[in-house]
Formats: C-alpha cells, sequence, structure tokens
C-alpha cells in the first residue's frame, strides 16, 4: 500500500522512472520499463478497483520477463498477489506482497538503466493473453426484483 499512498522510500524513484521509461502512449522500449507498468496496473487496480479488472496479462508477463531475473522473495509473494487478482470475490489486498515486488523491480530497472543493460522489448503488457476469471456459483437463489409502489 504504500506505492499506492506514496509512502514508500523508492516512491521517488518510482517517479523518475515512469518519468524516464513511460511514454504517453504506447508501449515502452524496454521490458524492465515493462515489468514496471504491469506492477503499476496491479497495484492501481488493487487500491483504487478492489480488483475489478481483468490483470491475468499483467501477471502473465511478469511470469514470463521478470520471473527469469526474480529474487526468491518476489517468487515467495508472487502467490498472493495472483490469488488476490484472479479470485477478486476474496478481497484481498496483498499490501507487503505488493510493496516488495514493486520496489524489486524497480530496483532491477534502475541497475539495468544505470549498467547500460535494458533488454529491448518484444512484447508489451497488453501483448500478453487474458485468462478469463471463473467466479464461483452462488448456491442462492436470487429473490426477483421488486419495486416499491410510489403514492
Amino acid at each position: 500500500m504504500q506505492f499506492w499512498n506514496q509512502t514508500q522510500p523508492l516512491t521517488p524513484l518510482k517517479e523518475a522512472l515512469w518519468e524516464k521509461f513511460m511514454p504517453a502512449s504506447g508501449a515502452t522500449e524496454y521490458v524492465e520499463a515493462e515489468s514496471m507498468r504491469a506492477m503499476n496496473r496491479l497495484i492501481h487496480d488493487c487500491y483504487n478497483n478492489g480488483w475489478g479488472n481483468e490483470m491475468s496479462h499483467a501477471l502473465a508477463y511478469l511470469e514470463k520477463y521478470h520471473f527469469p531475473v526474480a529474487t526468491p522473495e518476489f517468487k515467495r509473494h508472487y502467490p498472493d498477489v495472483k490469488e488476490a487478482a484472479m479470485e477478486p470475490w476474496q478481497d484481498a489486498r496483498p499490501d507487503e506482497a505488493l510493496d516488495f515486488m514493486m520496489a524489486e523491480i524497480l530496483t532491477v530497472l534502475a541497475l539495468a538503466d544505470e549498467k547500460g543493460t535494458l533488454t529491448p522489448l518484444k512484447e508489451e503488457v497488453f501483448d500478453m493473453p487474458f485468462t478469463a476469471i471463473e467466479y464461483p456459483q452462488d448456491d442462492e437463489e436470487e429473490e426477483p426484483w421488486e419495486l416499491d409502489e410510489v403514492e
């Protein structure tokens, strides 16, 4: 939650990297920057929309492009975020996981930028496949709506 409410110590770094790498529209130029976009989408959807949007494409991007360089700690937090995003009816807010994952992605991007080892982008977040969320069946039959009579 610290990145969302801007109390995370790395917030200034995130803002500087966002300004440097995110175009006004369209894809970024680098895999590491696109990972930041994917993670930002997850954080935004969690706190602004209560996981109301389909986020499987952002998860798929991180699995494909960040997992090869991810730390064990990132991989430990990832299932909490994936479960929350893919099971929105649980109303989970994995604050620690979201913050840790964004911090790691920012660190990877900043170091790659500093070393000149950024990876050219091959596909963007929105190129990734969507996986439909399967909501559980409600066992209760819904009562038909009744309108109150207006006198």
